[in-house]
């Protein structure tokens, strides 16, 4: 198809047509190659993406607009749907009727009937904090997520003691990677460390140091997510 484009007319113009084509598609390769971006996100762009191609002028909009769809569907799984309805972000805002009962049976088979009730009231604590503005902790802690000063993971963390059937399924949700660039990494850092001068490493003590190099950077980033007490301060204040 690109080929098509760049042949038949100005090949300086084509080349800019393909560029705003393949840009946006390609930015979203990069940010799902991240460790630290949540599944839910999958969900999101996608969808965000498809409307932008249907609003386009791209040339062969019809086929590019199907090939996105075809890869949607490849790719989309239970566990998208479900962590873009529970992420305090989206709340499945996008979801068709289908989807959300679909989602919602899921989450139900994951669990208890019980996590139901728990999803309605983690809905009523989601538009109450949207209204009291850091005035309370839930609030506090909902602005944080949204400002991107925690993540979503560590969201749930701090409301698991209030909804502990729907953290259980959350927290499985959000430790999930959006791609498989993690272990390819693992491969590289394989033969980082096993390289031709280690290379009588016993296997025990060579998955050891992989782990260890490895864990080391997602501990780091674990340390630096960690709410810091002075960011929460002016909303626990409020209402202490």
């Amino acid at each position: 198809m690109f080929n098509k484009i760049c042949v038949e007319n100005n090949i300086s113009d084509d080349i800019e047509k393909c560029i705003s084509i393949l840009q946006p598609i390609n930015d979203l390769i990069v940010k799902f190659q991240s460790d630290a971006v949540p599944i839910s996100d999958i969900y999101h762009e996608m969808t965000a993406l498809q409307e932008l191609a249907k609003r386009s002028n791209w040339p062969n909009k019809k086929e590019i607009v199907k090939l996105i769809d075809d890869r949607f569907q490849f790719i989309h799984a239970d566990c998208h749907g479900l962590a873009y309805l529970l992420d305090p972000r989206y709340m499945g805002q996008k979801l068709s009727p289908e989807l959300l009962d679909g989602c919602k049976n899921w989450m139900i088979n994951l669990s208890k009937a019980e996590i139901v009730i728990e999803h309605t009231e983690y809905e009523t604590m989601i538009r109450t904090a949207k209204i009291d503005g850091k005035k309370t902790y839930d609030s506090v802690l909902y602005f944080s997520v949204i400002e991107a000063t925690i993540s979503v993971k560590k969201f749930w963390q701090s409301i698991s003691v209030k909804f502990p059937l729907l953290s259980s399924v959350a927290l499985a949700l959000f430790s999930l990677v959006c791609s498989s660039a993690a272990s390819e990494r693992n491969f590289s850092t394989f033969g980082f460390i096993h390289n031709k001068l280690r290379n009588r490493l016993a296997d025990d003590r060579l998955k050891m140091m992989i782990f260890v190099f490895a864990n080391s950077k997602s501990l780091r980033n674990i340390e630096e997510e960690d709410i810091d007490p002075s960011t929460l301060e002016e909303g626990l204040l409020s209402f202490n």
